[in-house]
């Protein structure tokens, strides 16, 4: 197996699985960068010591205190912070998704990342991420809604729009 993990967006289920190869029933790989996209987006990155809105800081396991950069976003922080208008949600978003895919720039994996959010419904919003690396460039969608907050919590994300 060579190269990135394949994904399928199961919006039946409203999940996100690996993409298994019928004519192999092995995991599918692409050379694409969607794998390290997911995670740095879809994964939960620790809360600041500043965060007061509740006691959990949450955070992802793949992080320990010997990480460079801590993976994930806190795009899970919005099912707590109400926003007025349209322009400060898709700015906040915009804002989350950079900072959590900055990595990929420092790394130098990619020269550009490229973020625009676009509000679908009064809750929901489709993420399209433009990776621009030396030989190719790369575009991601996906839809993000917060869940209201309730017990379990849990953002949704979407296929390709």
């Amino acid at each position: 197996m060579t190269g990135d993990l394949a994904w399928k967006i199961d919006t039946d289920n409203d999940r996100l699985d690996w993409f298994v190869d019928p004519t192999t029933n092995s995991i599918a790989t692409t050379g694409s960068l969607e794998s390290a996209v997911i995670i740095s987006l879809f994964t939960d990155k620790r809360a600041p010591d500043t965060w007061t809105r509740t006691d959990d800081k949450r955070g992802w396991w793949g992080n320990d205190d010997s990480s460079v950069y801590e993976m994930g976003s806190l795009l899970w922080t919005l099912w707590y912070i109400p926003t007025q208008t349209t322009d400060d949600y898709t700015n906040l978003v915009s804002g989350i998704c950079k900072d959590a895919l900055q990595w990929l720039i420092e790394e130098k994996i990619a020269e550009d990342i490229d973020i625009t959010v676009s509000m679908i419904t009064s809750s929901d919003c489709r993420i399209t991420i433009t990776v621009t690396q030396p030989n190719q460039t790369e575009q991601y969608k996906y839809m993000w809604s917060p869940s209201p907050i309730s017990e379990q919590q849990s953002g949704s994300i979407g296929g390709p729009q």
